[in-house]
């Protein structure tokens, strides 16, 4: 049943990159509308991880600490994975995001003495290779900086989100975890919604005029709460060195099918090489 879970969680991180991309095509002319989005996304998932704390009816103090740190790093993924499939391509985008599985895998391995097979250890390495090798373009191809920057930054937070989540996990086991969710996802609401406000009075107009595909933001928060509510539940059940990986990993080819098939995105031979090692990388991890 824990395995199905991680299935289902690998399909709603790869569906929220999705919604992601059909969103900024709805809005290409509108720069400004990647802040809706992020508040209306965390708003989705806000209201998801309240109902679930409502039914569990959990309180404590501690662990409103580690979701103001989760809150912090959250917002950091959202929004700066946001502007990098706003600005570059879905399937790239997605694939060195996975580059934020490095951290919660060595904090796995070195601060939780976590141990791994030798086909856990080739899976890593191969997952390793996949990021170089989809990370070198033909000549003119190559995304902008700004992309590159999005993307470091994107990782940074998604992995911490990950760290924390596995040390809330460690201190209070399954309690409390909705009430995580819940004061982290109503922190981003708020930081969000202030970031929505100062645009809104900076441009004196409403921007929520101008931008359409609003379903597209509140569908992925709602994936998002489920996602991350799932993430704290397996924390417990299974080694942070396999499941961060398979997720991320699982989540890459999801996106590489959609961005070769629906998107029509064209990469280069050392390209898909990489991404037949993100499949390898999948199977090796949950052998």
């Amino acid at each position: 049943m824990t395995y199905l879970l991680m299935i289902g969680i690998t399909f709603g991180v790869f569906s929220q990159n999705i919604c992601a991309k059909q969103f900024y095509k709805r809005n290409q002319d509108n720069s400004k509308a990647i802040f809706v989005y992020c508040f209306i996304m965390t708003l989705g998932a806000f209201f998801v991880a309240t109902i679930a704390m409502a039914v569990q009816a959990s309180w404590n103090p501690g662990t409103l600490l580690y979701a103001g740190i989760f809150a912090i790093c959250y917002l950091c993924a959202i929004i700066f994975i946001a502007l990098a499939i706003q600005s570059g391509p879905l399937s790239l985008s997605s694939l060195l995001q996975s580059l934020s599985l490095i951290i919660p895998t060595v904090y796995g391995l070195i601060v939780l003495q976590e141990k791994l097979s030798m086909l856990g250890w080739i899976g890593i390495i191969c997952l390793l290779i996949s990021v170089i090798t989809t990370n070198i373009y033909k000549k003119g191809n190559k995304p902008t900086k700004c992309w590159f920057v999005f993307i470091l930054l994107a990782c940074f937070g998604n992995g911490l989100c990950s760290v924390v989540q596995k040390a809330h996990q460690i201190a209070y086991g399954d309690m409390f975890s909705t009430l995580f969710m819940s004061f982290a996802m109503g922190i981003a609401v708020i930081v969000t919604g202030i970031l929505v406000l100062y645009i809104e009075k900076a441009k004196k107009t409403n921007i929520f005029k101008f931008v359409h595909g609003n379903i597209y933001a509140g569908f992925s928060g709602v994936l998002n709460a489920a996602v991350n509510l799932s993430m704290l539940f397996l924390a417990a059940q299974i080694p942070a060195a396999i499941l961060y990986p398979t997720v991320t990993a699982g989540g890459i080819v999801l996106a590489f099918i959609v961005s070769i098939f629906f998107y029509k995105e064209r990469l280069s031979l050392l390209q898909y090489i990489g991404y037949t090692a993100g499949v390898v990388a999948v199977i090796l991890l949950n052998l």
